[in-house]
């Protein structure tokens, strides 16, 4: 995880993320963003690998919605390989 952080840090400020504690949901919220936005990861990509709908990936990026932490876990790990 430390590589997911090093390779987002840099966009924190941009998305206003405050708080840099991983189990967070505005870092979790940031970093589905920041994947989607920064680094161009489809959204379709998201959703097909956790099965959920392209709208449940653009609630996580909004942080309207956050999923379970063992799913949030796998969803960090995931970033952190593809990005």
């Amino acid at each position: 995880m430390d590589n997911l952080n090093t390779k987002i840090d840099e966009y924190f400020e941009k998305y206003n993320i405050n708080n840099h504690d991983q189990t967070s949901q505005e870092y979790f919220s940031g970093a589905v963003k920041i994947a989607l936005n920064e680094y161009k990861l489809p959204v379709s990509e998201f959703a097909t690998e956790f099965e959920v709908a392209d709208s449940t990936v653009e609630r996580w990026a909004s942080g309207a919605a956050v999923p379970h932490p063992r799913l949030q876990q796998m969803i960090l790990n995931y970033i952190a390989e593809r990005i």
